[in-house]
């Protein structure tokens, strides 16, 4: 039997086109709930922009198996939108959770995306850290043509997937695949019932930054009309400063996109010091779903 050091865990996130037919999407789901080696980690649907995100964990072979046959399932179930580039397939992301470097991660995305070219004549762009320089973008682009056009810059060669056979098919469209670290959620409790001090805060721990004033105290703008922000404490951070209605207190909710850059300490830590200069206390935090056990690791080395 294999020591605990020798597993390696992958998770697989797959977005695909249909998310108000529940039928249609309890087929997919099937795929992945019968597997023995596998955890369904969720399944969320959003009706109103016709998708469903599933996401499962599992030792490498299995989760790769099961990603065949849920890709396949997706294909052969859901009709893609006929006036979007994307197909049926929109996006799949590989996330190293244990004794996987983003390299094996990267070596996966590869070899799925040759299958997928392959098998199925979908054209496959590399996006988040597998991306190339010369797609660096392709995300925003390929959500904004038209199927017409994505066929069109194809065929003229204006527009060059990553791996693709050549061919379209009736079922086929856009597909992203990436690489990414698990995104960790966490929220902080602040003391405090000002919404506009819970934001400032957000906007200074986060990416997002503070808004910067003139000489009068007034928000700058740029030439399109944008207010002109300084950069927030974490590059890695999404921060959102959330009202908790009738309680006294006010909630930070975070996105950690590399929780080793920063480990939930120095973001607590950061984020205390921070609320010291608006009188504000942080009174706690909570993880909100499954964190990497090399996630709470991080944090413990940082408190020694």
């Amino acid at each position: 039997m294999s020591s605990n050091k020798e597993i390696k865990l992958l998770a697989v996130a797959i977005k695909f086109g249909e998310g108000q037919n529940q039928e249609l999407i309890d087929r997919v789901a099937r795929v992945v709930e019968i597997q023995s080696e596998i955890m369904l980690l969720d399944l969320r649907r959003r009706p109103g922009f016709n998708y469903t995100t599933i996401k499962y964990v599992g030792q490498v072979e299995p989760a790769i198996e099961t990603f065949r046959q849920t890709v396949d399932a997706i294909i052969r179930t859901i009709t893609p939108k006929q006036e979007k580039a994307i197909g049926p397939l929109s996006s799949i992301l590989f996330i190293p959770i244990r004794g996987l470097t983003m390299e094996d991660c990267r070596s996966v995305a590869h070899k799925m995306a040759q299958e997928l070219s392959e098998q199925y004549s979908l054209p496959v762009f590399y996006f988040a850290e597998a991306a190339q320089p010369k797609n660096s973008h392709i995300k925003e682009k390929i959500n904004r043509w038209s199927r017409e056009q994505f066929e069109n810059g194809l065929r003229s060669g204006e527009i060059i997937p990553d791996l693709w056979n050549g061919k379209l098919g009736e079922n086929s469209g856009a597909v992203l695949m990436g690489v990414r670290k698990y995104i960790v959620n966490a929220v902080f409790y602040l003391d405090t019932i000002n919404l506009d001090v819970a934001q400032l805060l957000a906007d200074e721990i986060g990416s997002r930054g503070r808004v910067v004033l003139d000489k009068k105290g007034k928000p700058m703008k740029d030439e399109q009309g944008n207010f002109i922000r300084k950069g927030g404490k974490f590059p890695n951070v999404d921060a959102m400063a959330v009202n908790q209605g009738e309680s006294d207190l006010m909630q930070i909710v975070c996105s950690i996109k590399d929780y080793d850059n920063p480990n939930l300490v120095t973001l607590y830590q950061t984020l205390g010091k921070l609320a010291d200069e608006y009188m504000v206390e942080v009174l706690g935090s909570n993880i909100l779903g499954f964190i990497p056990l090399d996630t709470l690791k991080s944090a413990i080395n940082a408190l020694w």
